[in-house]
């Protein structure tokens, strides 16, 4: 499993914490009980999810203030999962570079979700990066 299949997992897999209010490891134990192997990247995954779940109230204060003009039940649940493990990303994994994580996160929108969507998420996550002192668009 590549890291862009292991992100588009976990992308799934907070999605379905969002349908099902509940937000745990409980739907990757899951998924692992029914893979035929454990994947490559289950250490990610393990990183990614944990940190949705452990940061969950601050991260959607994060999108809340970005959002702007857009209450929470309005967002599409699809781009909810793509920005919270967006923002995961962000917080928590500096192995990778913010340009990664949010061009991810666009390339995750155009695919799964609305055909607005990938703009609306950029916008958020690039606002993000700004206060940051950070160019979404640079390169080390």
């Amino acid at each position: 499993m590549k890291r862009k299949e292991a992100r588009e997992l976990c992308m799934q897999l907070v999605y379905e914490m969002i349908i099902k209010n509940e937000f745990s490891l409980a739907g990757y134990q899951h998924f692992l009980e029914n893979a035929p192997e454990r994947p490559d990247q289950d250490g990610y995954i393990r990183q990614v999810l944990s940190s949705v779940i452990e940061r969950h109230d601050e991260v959607d204060q994060m999108i809340r203030s970005y959002a702007i003009d857009w209450q929470m039940e309005r967002i599409a649940r699809v781009d909810l999962a793509i920005l919270r493990v967006s923002i995961a990303e962000l917080l928590d994994l500096d192995d990778i570079p913010s340009y990664v994580s949010v061009n991810e996160a666009i390339e995750m929108a155009k695919k799964f979700s609305t055909e607005n969507s990938s703009a609306f998420v950029n916008g958020i996550l690039g606002t993000y990066l700004k206060d940051r002192g950070e160019d979404r668009h640079a390169t080390p």
